[in-house]
């Protein structure tokens, strides 16, 4: 019975609050977090991308690496107010809000076309390592 009221209070909670959150946050918000977890990600690909080129690569450094990383995409959101679910369910609820706001926004628009290429980039180098690891 305990478990069963503690899941409907955590329910409850979630009810009220996720809308009291995402009600919370502005379009120029969403975007601004999105822009710092999107760069966070982007440093931690270029890390690995260093990693894997050394000599000093161990798979336990990469996973510290990534675990890492994943708390720096945690801090990006959490200077915004937000949390990676939280920031989810904002854009999900907002989509054609804030592809609005990006389409009236050309710096927004530049941004967001950078950290592709840029991912594209890493993504590749990342790939091509991992198939044809450097000596």
């Amino acid at each position: 019975m305990k478990a069963f009221t503690k899941q409907y209070a955590i329910m409850l909670c979630l009810i009220f609050l996720v809308p009291a959150i995402i009600q919370a946050q502005t379009l120029e918000d969403y975007v601004a977090a999105d822009f710092a977890a999107r760069q966070a990600t982007l440093d931690g690909m270029a890390e690995r991308v260093n990693l894997l080129r050394s000599d000093s690569y161990t798979p336990e450094k990469e996973m510290a690496m990534a675990l890492a990383n994943q708390e720096q995409v945690d801090k990006a959101y959490g200077r915004y107010g937000t949390s990676s679910a939280a920031h989810t369910v904002y854009g999900s609820h907002y989509a054609k809000e804030i592809e609005q706001w990006v389409a009236g926004n050309s710096d927004a628009q530049l941004r967001y076309i950078s950290l592709e290429q840029e991912f594209e980039s890493l993504s590749g180098q990342l790939e091509a390592l991992r198939r044809d690891p450097q000596p």
